[in-house]
C-alpha cells in the first residue's frame, strides 16, 4: 500500500511539474503575434555564458565608443548643462518614479 502511495505521489508531482511548464507556455501563447510557442526559451544561459557576455560586452562597448571616444553625445545633444548637487529627497523621488512608471507601463507585459 506504501508503494501505491509513493507511485501516486510521484505521478502527482510529474503532472503538477508539467501542468506549469504547459501553463507557462500557454500564457507565453497568448502575447506571442505569430501565435506559436517559444522554441528554445532561455537556451542561452546557463552552460554558454559566452552567448550572454558577448553580446552585452559588444553593446556597452559600443556607447562607450560611440559616446566617449566620437563625442556622439555631444554632436546630438549639445553641451551637457551644469547640473546642482543632488539632494536625498532628489535622489529619492527620481528612483520612487522611476520604479513606479517602469512598473506602471511594464506590468502587462510581465505578468
Amino acid at each position: 500500500m506504501n508503494a501505491i502511495r509513493k507511485l501516486h505521489a510521484a505521478e502527482t508531482d510529474a503532472l503538477r511539474a508539467r501542468s506549469d511548464t504547459l501553463c507557462c507556455t500557454l500564457r507565453a501563447l497568448q502575447h506571442r503575434l505569430d501565435g506559436q510557442p517559444p522554441l528554445h526559451p532561455l537556451r542561452g544561459f546557463g552552460r554558454d555564458w559566452h552567448k550572454t557576455v558577448v553580446p552585452a560586452i559588444a553593446y556597452l562597448g559600443s556607447i562607450w565608443l560611440l559616446f566617449a571616444q566620437f563625442g556622439l553625445g555631444y554632436h546630438l545633444f549639445g553641451p551637457k548643462p551644469v547640473f546642482e548637487t543632488p539632494t536625498f529627497a532628489r535622489v529619492a523621488l527620481e528612483t520612487a518614479s522611476g520604479i513606479f512608471l517602469y512598473d506602471l507601463f511594464f506590468y502587462p507585459f510581465h505578468r
